[in-house]
């Protein structure tokens, strides 16, 4: 069921992306940061999974609390989630970019990006990336190559999600 498959997916990124704020918020003097997710369900799926943890874990609850509310020079750099359309304004030295889509059970790909596949799309991916001063670090379960032609075809990126291929692409080389 490609339904369920898609449920893994999001959880298995929402907990990935919780994994990695665990690791971040241990060291001390941790850069501010922020998630950006591709849909409102992602957002708040991980937002659940934080919870679970700081349920579970006094430490943990004692760092996400410290990071929610976290000013710096009488700023709010608190650690948010938000979706894709509604981050803009918002920057942190470290922005976690879920992308939540990725193969079905039967191992299709449906190329359905919400917003960012949409007309303007790629004006809201632009935010959503640019929302970090220091660094994007993408945690992503689709297969790039997938995502558009445009990398096999060589041509320049005339539809969004042509340019959400080529950021993708991008951060893959930069990861290596």
């Amino acid at each position: 069921d490609p339904a369920l498959r898609m449920q893994a997916l999001e959880v298995d990124e929402a907990d990935e992306a919780v994994r990695l704020l665990a690791r971040y918020w241990r060291k001390a003097g941790c850069p501010s940061i922020g998630v950006v997710t591709f849909n409102r369900k992602q957002a708040d799926l991980i937002q659940a999974r934080l919870q679970a943890r700081a349920e579970a874990n006094a430490r943990f609850r004692s760092q996400y609390a410290r990071e929610l509310g976290r000013v710096e020079d009488g700023e709010d750099t608190g650690f948010f989630v938000k979706n894709v359309e509604n981050v803009q304004g918002d920057e942190r030295d470290v922005i976690v970019f879920s992308t939540t889509f990725g193969r079905d059970r039967a191992g299709g790909f449906r190329r359905n990006f919400g917003v960012l596949g949409q007309k303007g799309g790629e004006r809201r991916l632009n935010v959503a990336i640019s929302r970090a001063r220091q660094q994007v670090i993408v945690v992503a379960s689709m297969p790039v190559s997938e995502v558009s032609d445009m990398l096999l075809s060589s041509r320049p990126p005339s539809i969004p999600r042509d340019y959400l291929q080529g950021y993708l692409h991008y951060a893959e080389q930069v990861s290596r």
